[in-house]
């Protein structure tokens, strides 16, 4: 009987052993699959907040129903340096004045009859030097021409008279010298060089 008691307590320690061992191995196996199931919604977790789509900043907020979105604020322009505002004035094109009024030319006055007798008269010679203090003039006429002293000559610019000579005692072939007649020369009027010497123009 005493060898029955201590079989009977050597099974029951070994079905007790079992059966620790055996909830032990499940709590392990039960540990294993909830760390795996965790790991397992991280993983998700992440996808998910990977593949999310972007919601707008927090500092704008979404519009309300019937109202406009309100516009994103505007940025200034950035202010250019100096020297390109200055480049940028100066290739600004300056205003174009107004264009002055075109006056109407006036007509030339019809020639009378005596500045075109003036004008036909036929060129003689002409003047080649002009001595003001002396009050002569040099022609470039002389004894191929046949002037001969004393001859009355009128100097001609133009259409118009503005003076007349006489010849003097110097005559070569090819120019004379004639004395000018100062009170013939119309005020303000001086005689140059290449006026022209015509025949005495009677008015």
């Amino acid at each position: 009987m005493r060898l029955t008691q201590i079989a009977f307590a050597l099974t029951l320690l070994t079905l007790g052993a079992t059966v620790f061992f055996a909830w032990e191995a499940r709590q392990e196996s039960r540990g294993a699959r909830e760390q795996l199931e965790l790991m397992k919604r991280q993983q998700e977790a992440q996808m998910e907040a990977a593949t999310a789509p972007v919601g707008p900043p927090a500092s704008v907020r979404p519009p309300v129903p019937g109202q406009l979105a309100p516009s994103a604020p505007t940025q200034p322009p950035p202010i250019a340096p100096s020297g390109g505002l200055i480049k940028e004035l100066s290739t600004v094109p300056a205003a174009t004045p107004p264009a002055a009024p075109v006056l109407p030319i006036p007509a030339p006055a019809p020639l009378t009859e005596l500045q075109k007798r003036i004008i036909a008269m036929p060129t003689i010679a002409k003047v080649k030097e002009y001595q003001a203090d002396a009050g002569f003039v040099v022609i470039t006429a002389g004894k191929s021409q046949r002037i001969s002293k004393g001859t009355q000559f009128d100097l001609r610019r133009e259409n118009a008279v503005i003076g007349r000579i006489t010849v003097g005692d110097i005559i070569e072939d090819a120019e004379s010298i004639a004395d000018l007649d100062s009170k013939s020369v119309p005020a303000g009027v001086t005689v140059k060089v290449d006026d022209e010497v015509i025949q005495v123009v009677v008015p």
